[in-house]
């Protein structure tokens, strides 16, 4: 609304040479306060392949889970299904880094940008 009311309404009658100087720097305000945020998430979002967030994430939850279960009594890891072990240290921890933590890492990046806005 600033945009068109402000900005770019021309009345041809009350304009001068330096308000039209000021309109244009008022538009290169605001293309530059629409353009610099999106840069700014998009330099974000390409260095997020090189965070290495999501691997580092795994690799504690999988030696954790495998300290947990080799700090198990013997008879109670002998009674335990070593299918759900693997499991839980394959699927379960690969799906809990990219569908909970990484869900996170998306919303606070959702978050930077209505902060941006």
């Amino acid at each position: 609304v600033y945009l068109i009311d402000t900005v770019l309404h021309v009345d041809k009658d009350k304009e001068k040479e330096t308000d039209m100087d000021n309109k244009r720097m008022m538009l290169l305000a605001v293309v530059a306060a629409t353009l610099v945020p999106f840069a700014i998430a998009h330099m974000v979002d390409y260095q997020k392949q090189s965070f290495g967030i999501g691997g580092k994430s795994r690799t504690k939850l999988q030696a954790s889970i495998l300290r947990r279960f080799l700090n198990l009594n013997e008879t109670v890891r002998q009674q335990l299904d070593h299918g759900s072990v693997i499991a839980a240290m394959t699927h379960d921890a690969d799906e809990l880094v990219a569908c909970g933590f990484l869900t996170l890492m998306e919303l606070a990046h959702s978050a930077g940008k209505l902060l941006m806005v």
